[in-house]
């Protein structure tokens, strides 16, 4: 599949690397901080939903569309450092949940067996031995490590 980069993603993409860089460590720390503001702004909009608050609506919308505003732009940029970008994954989620009207597991990844017989479950990856070493960005890329995979 060819990878589409439309002009606003890539000045996006392009703008977040030169501010913020590459490393994915922080780049997804920054991405769970942005859905956390997200969801306390989505809490205080119910809450003034839910208490007949709506004179308060507007001014809290206009904050939750700077926090989707957010979390597409960091959501973006750590997608990109895997090469990944809108159009190929908007395709994708739609691909699995038309999948998923004909059969329930399509693409389901939490499971699966090893040759061996053995059930592995994705929610048992080992950790990181030295969180530090991938902070401080002496890790290769996602993106590199799959490059020096597709050579061997």
């Amino acid at each position: 599949m060819i990878k589409v980069r439309d002009i606003t993603e890539a000045k996006a993409i392009d703008l977040f690397t030169s501010q913020f860089g590459t490393n994915l460590v922080s780049r997804y720390e920054k991405f769970m901080e942005e859905v956390q503001e997200l969801k306390e702004v989505f809490e205080e909009y119910l809450d003034a939903m839910n208490n007949s608050k709506f004179d308060m609506l507007p001014e809290i919308e206009e904050h939750l569309i700077d926090e989707f505003s957010d979390v597409q732009g960091t959501f973006t940029h750590l997608a990109s450092l895997f090469d990944l970008y809108q159009q190929e994954m908007l395709h994708n989620c739609i691909d699995k949940v038309t999948g998923r009207m004909i059969d329930p597991n399509y693409k389901r990844f939490d499971k699966f067996e090893l040759p061996d017989g053995t059930i592995v479950s994705m929610q048992h990856v080992p950790e990181f031995d030295d969180i530090d070493k991938i902070k401080s960005n002496k890790m290769p890329s996602a993106k590199h490590m799959y490059e020096i995979g597709k050579q061997g």
